[in-house]
């Protein structure tokens, strides 16, 4: 901030108001409107730079936890109570804070008071390592309004997106089987990560109740057994054959539930 300081002291920004011109056209007057709107866009630059050099501070003293403290929640909180900001904007410009690291091309040109602090925020909700280039051309030419459109588009496209991959994933799922020569059932399967998650769960718990079951019972020790061993030491059973007893498991409960009448010699 000290170099926005001593730049902005070394330029005498006008603060005379202007004299109405006596003829038309005045080259005086239009020249001093044209000088007006320079220092406009001069000091504009400043502010933009010192923004950046405030959410520099921001992304700091967040980083390091320096807005712990008693009855304060997070960064965006304690800028609030500090700094009089608006919690919705302390919130985002702690993100912006957090997303700059990640964007060199974005966070140069906003150091430099190439872009403002609005087209900034706007590109940090989609920017990425690869897109950021692309999106900063439409900053440098265009209006922040034009950001902002450029930024929903690029929502709305990924959103699409994603539903196609979605709908995709749920098009591909499958379960195929055939038996070996051994007589033996081999399963193959693709499921949607919602319902591999679930399959995955259930599993996990019915591995765990026959884990529950099984732990007090001594494992079947033949007549040759060496004495040397204990006789209550459990088998060590693979993760794999635990998978297939848990499955066998699942198979049982839902044919228990769906045929109630049904004996277990049916089963």
């Amino acid at each position: 901030m000290q170099k926005l300081h001593s730049d902005t002291a070394s330029n005498t920004f006008s603060s005379a108001p202007l004299s109405r011109p006596s003829e038309f056209p005045c080259p005086e007057y239009f020249e001093s409107l044209e000088q007006l709107g320079d220092e406009i866009t001069e000091l504009s630059a400043h502010l933009d730079a010192g923004t950046y050099q405030l959410l520099e501070l921001i992304g700091r003293f967040d980083e390091h936890g320096g807005w712990h403290g008693s009855g304060i929640h997070s960064c965006a909180h304690w800028l609030n109570w500090k700094c009089g900001i608006n919690l919705g904007a302390a919130r985002e410009r702690v993100r912006t804070a957090r997303a700059l690291p990640g964007l060199p091309l974005i966070r140069a040109a906003f150091q430099e008071g190439k872009i403002s602090y609005s087209k900034t925020r706007a590109m940090t909700r989609v920017a990425t390592a690869k897109n950021e280039d692309a999106l900063l051309g439409v900053a440098l030419c265009g209006t922040a309004s034009h950001v902002e459109k450029q930024v929903r588009l690029y929502r709305r496209h990924k959103r699409l997106e994603a539903l196609e991959n979605e709908n995709l994933r749920y098009q591909q799922r499958q379960l195929t089987w055939y038996v070996d020569d051994d007589g033996c059932w081999v399963f193959k399967g693709r499921f949607t990560p919602e319902h591999g998650a679930l399959i995955n769960a259930a599993l996990q718990s019915a591995m765990e109740q026959l884990f529950h079951e099984q732990k007090n019972v001594p494992a079947e020790v033949s007549a040759e057994t060496s004495s040397k061993e204990p006789l209550d030491r459990p088998m060590p059973v693979p993760v794999a054959s635990r998978r297939a007893d848990a499955m066998e498991r699942l198979a049982i409960s839902f044919l228990n539930g769906a045929k109630k009448s049904a004996s277990g010699g049916d089963h």
